[in-house]
């Protein structure tokens, strides 16, 4: 009976093992007959998706406008006159101005002890009137032939020596009240009352910025456009301060060895001290004008193997398409390019949402601007 029991047993191990094994292939077919449309399906949809993309962008209507081609450096402000002034005869300071004080040309900044130059400034004018009475008289006697022509030569000289040593003192006592020799503002105090100086100490610095100097370089490859007289914009962005135009007042003929640039300057007025020495700003000199261009951004030009190009929105029938444009450009001035050839007025050039654009893909506009509305 345990043999029997073994053999039915085995059997039926058998028989479920088969079924076992066809019934993953049996669900295989099934699901893959249920499933195949749903597959097709998926795949129509992911079509139909792609060709009804739609890409939003901002675009530009160009126009013909008048281009400045300008040349963009850095410039340094300094003040148009900045000295430090010095005294030129020892003394102790009496008066002195204040930092800060502003003063004009010939008022006195500082004051020395002149109380020693004025006395000897008597004895000198003292010792000259009576060398040019003795020479006054000698003279009368060289005339009559009295005396030799020795004697009339030696009431000369000291008449002579008698007049420097005066005209000398005179200079002396002068300096003792030192005077501005511009107007300006005081920046500096180098020393104070009670202090002794001597020649060429320097005691103040005198600034005038009622004027001020840009300096900058320009490359010297632009050396023969770029002239005294050429037109300068500056600009003060870091500053908030509102542009300034201007003509170039020199243009040097030395080029700058290291930087291979040449010095170029312009003088701004600065009546309300708004501009400060030592500033950084942006000159664009211009280097030429036309006078009908379309430009674009500079950025929506596209550059790859084939060429540039760029992309503009046409209308199918109310249906707006990008379309890929091959354009070649000229000239260039800092954001934006001048489009030779490619473009008309009144198209419109995709300037944002490019990235992703393909040729013929639809677009949805949500921006869009002039030419005069990018350049101001």
């Amino acid at each position: 009976m345990t043999d029997y029991s073994k053999h039915d047993n085995t059997i039926i191990m058998k028989s479920i093992s088969k079924y076992l094994i066809a019934f993953p292939a049996l669900a295989l077919i099934i699901l893959a007959g249920c499933g195949a449309p749903n597959g097709d399906e998926t795949a129509d949809t992911t079509e139909s998706t792609t060709r009804e993309r739609i890409v939003a962008v901002e675009t530009m209507t160009v126009e013909q406008v008048r281009f400045e081609d300008r040349i963009r450096i850095n410039g340094n402000v300094s003040a148009f006159e900045d000295a430090m002034i010095s005294v030129e005869t020892p003394g102790q300071v009496l008066f002195i101005a204040e930092r800060g004080t502003n003063v004009k040309k010939g008022d006195v900044i500082l004051r020395l002890d002149d109380r020693l130059l004025q006395a000897n400034y008597q004895a000198t004018k003292t010792g000259y009137e009576l060398a040019l009475d003795a020479f006054n008289r000698q003279n009368a006697l060289y005339a009559d032939s009295v005396i030799s022509t020795m004697q009339y030569l030696q009431a000369k000289a000291q008449k002579d020596q008698a007049a420097s040593q005066l005209t000398a003192i005179e200079k002396q006592l002068e300096d003792a009240a030192l005077k501005a020799p511009f107007s300006g503002r005081i920046e500096e105090k180098l020393t104070s009352e009670g202090q002794f100086v001597g020649p060429g100490t320097p005691v103040l610095r005198l600034v005038n910025t009622n004027q001020v100097k840009i300096s900058g370089g320009v490359p010297e490859r632009y050396a023969g456009i770029i002239k005294a007289g050429s037109e300068v914009e500056v600009q003060f962005r870091s500053y908030g301060l509102e542009s300034r135009t201007a003509q170039i007042r020199f243009a040097g003929n030395l080029i700058n060895p290291e930087s291979r640039t040449f010095p170029v300057e312009i003088v701004l007025n600065n009546t309300n001290g708004s501009i400060k020495p030592s500033m950084v700003v942006e000159m664009r000199v211009t280097r030429s004008e036309l006078e009908e261009s379309i430009i674009v951004p500079r950025t929506a030009v596209i550059r790859n193997d084939e060429g540039l190009s760029i992309f503009v929105v046409t209308n199918d029938n109310g249906t707006l398409k990008a379309t890929q444009q091959t354009v070649t450009l000229s000239l260039s001035s800092g954001d934006y390019v001048v489009v030779d050839s490619g473009l008309n007025p009144g198209d419109q050039v995709v300037t944002a949402g490019f990235t992703n654009l393909s040729n013929g893909d639809l677009v949805n506009v949500i921006a869009t601007r002039s030419t005069d509305d990018l350049l101001k």
